[in-house]
């Protein structure tokens, strides 16, 4: 039964992602969120934390998402629908005249940074 739940939700990430990629240059990100949240609300709500990252990762990975504010954002959607708080941390690096950006999650105390080391990001933003 268990298996069943993480294919439901893998196809429910992959159409949330790509929906969100379509969808963000077509309408304002109020309306995504609103739109986003009556889509999630069907996926089964017993997968632990540790599932959910674990089953989008894999998505992403298939569906080609690289963007760290797209995997973020779905991942915060998915997970907050299912009452699980985490937030949106956005930091910035300037390191050898190269100036990066990446966003990441705080998930019950625990990073989920994207596999990127972000030891040397400066934090400008948490949502």
């Amino acid at each position: 039964m268990l298996r069943f739940y993480k294919i439901f939700l893998a196809i429910n990430v992959a159409i949330l992602a790509l929906k969100y990629i379509l969808l963000k240059y077509f309408l304002s990100f109020k309306s995504f969120i609103a739109f986003a949240e009556s889509e999630i609300k069907s996926i089964e709500e017993s997968l632990s934390v540790y599932q959910i990252v674990n089953i989008s990762n894999r998505i992403f990975k298939v569906f080609k998402i690289n963007s760290c504010l797209i995997k973020s954002m779905v991942l915060k959607e998915l997970l907050s629908n299912r009452g699980f708080e985490s937030r949106l941390i956005i930091g910035i690096k300037n390191d050898e005249e190269k100036f990066e950006s990446h966003c990441w999650l705080e998930i019950q105390n625990n990073l989920y940074t994207h596999n990127m080391d972000i030891s040397k990001f400066k934090v400008i933003s948490k949502i």
